[in-house]
C-alpha cells in the first residue's frame, strides 16, 4: 500500500485486463439495475439462515473435485479400451 501522499508510477493496465473490460462493458451497460436489485433480494431472502447448508454443499464439492483430481489418471484409463 502506498503511503499518503505517494507516487504511483506504474498505471497501465495489461492488454489481456483491457481486453476484458471492453468486452463487460456492453453486458454490464445491458443489465437493468432494477431487475438485478429484485433478484439480489429475493436471493438474499430465500437464502437467510440457509449458511450452514452452503457452506457444507461447497465443502462436499470441495472433496468431490480433490477426489476426481486425485483420480483422474485412473479414470482416463479405465475410459479407454
Amino acid at each position: 500500500m502506498a503511503p499518503a501522499g505517494g507516487v504511483l508510477h506504474r498505471t497501465a493496465v495489461s492488454a489481456e485486463l483491457d481486453d476484458l473490460f471492453a468486452a463487460a462493458d456492453p453486458l454490464l451497460a445491458g443489465i437493468d439495475t432494477t431487475d438485478l436489485s429484485a433478484a439480489v433480494a429475493e436471493l438474499d431472502q430465500a437464502t437467510d439462515g440457509e449458511g450452514a447448508h452452503i457452506a457444507s454443499g461447497i465443502g462436499e464439492g470441495e472433496q468431490l473435485t480433490t477426489l476426481l483430481a486425485n483420480t483422474l489418471q485412473a479414470q482416463l484409463r479405465a475410459s479407454t479400451p
